[in-house]
């Protein structure tokens, strides 16, 4: 089962990344982003995976609200929608019916 996520807070895209990979004859790139956030005292950086449409739109050292897919049988995240926080901060978000969609990614999980 895969279900649609979407950040409440938004996270700091420190940089990003794109690796080839092959294995067993297939092959592929990863593409991924290093993001930062800091609860109180306690700091978070952590590499989300991100899809082609998005590593290629998303901008490092910028703030953003990811809107992503996690398969639930082998918990893997993918985000295949960032939208700028500083846009989202003024409700023009696609979700509310506003311009703001610097990448359209995949599908949603809804419409799946």
């Amino acid at each position: 089962m895969k279900l649609a996520l979407r950040t409440i807070e938004p996270v700091l895209v420190i940089d990003k990344s794109k690796k080839p990979w092959e294995m067993n004859g297939n092959k592929g790139v990863v593409y991924k982003v290093i993001c930062h956030k800091k609860v109180e005292d306690e700091v978070q950086v952590e590499d989300i995976r991100i899809t082609e449409e998005v590593y290629n739109e998303i901008k490092p050292m910028q703030k953003y609200h990811f809107a992503a897919t996690i398969d639930v049988k082998n918990s893997r995240m993918e985000v295949y929608h960032a939208y700028p926080a500083d846009t989202a901060e003024k409700g023009d978000t696609p979700e509310k019916g506003g311009t703001a969609t610097p990448n359209t990614g995949k599908a949603s999980a809804s419409s799946k």
